[in-house]
C-alpha cells in the first residue's frame, strides 16, 4: 500500500521497485512488500560476492597446493639418489645372522629338537 507523502519530504518516488523477480514474497503485495524485495536483492548481490571471492580464494589455494606438491617432489627425486642403505641395518642383519648361526649349532651339539 503507498501512502501519499507530504510536499517537505525529501523523497519522490513512492512507487515500489518492480517484483517480477521470484521471491517467496512477491506474490503478497502489501505494505512492506518492497522492503524484503530490496533486502532479498542486496542479499543475492552480497552471495554472489561471496561466492565469487571465495572460487577466487579456492583456485588460488589449489593452485599454491599444486605448486607446492610438484616442487617437493621434485627434491624428493633428486634426493633420492643420494640414499644409502642405514650401516645400522646391515650390522643388525649381521649379528642376528651370527646369533642364528651359533643358536643352531648349540642345539645340534645337544641334539634337542627345536620346538
Amino acid at each position: 500500500m503507498n501512502y501519499p507523502l507530504n510536499s517537505d519530504s525529501h523523497m519522490t518516488d513512492t512507487s515500489a521497485p518492480d517484483d517480477s523477480d521470484e521471491y517467496p514474497g512477491s506474490a503478497w503485495k502489501g505494505e512492506g512488500t518492497a522492503f524484503w524485495i530490496l533486502s532479498l536483492r542486496g542479499i543475492d548481490k552480497k552471495q554472489e560476492r561471496l561466492a565469487h571471492y571465495n572460487k577466487a580464494t579456492m583456485t588460488t589455494l589449489l593452485t599454491f597446493a599444486g605448486l607446492f606438491a610438484a616442487t617437493v617432489a621434485a627434491f624428493l627425486v633428486d634426493s633420492y639418489k643420494s640414499l644409502s642403505p642405514d650401516p645400522n641395518v646391515q650390522t643388525f642383519t649381521v649379528a642376528f645372522n651370527q646369533t642364528n648361526a651359533l643358536l643352531g649349532q648349540l642345539v645340534m651339539a645337544f641334539n634337542m629338537t627345536p620346538v
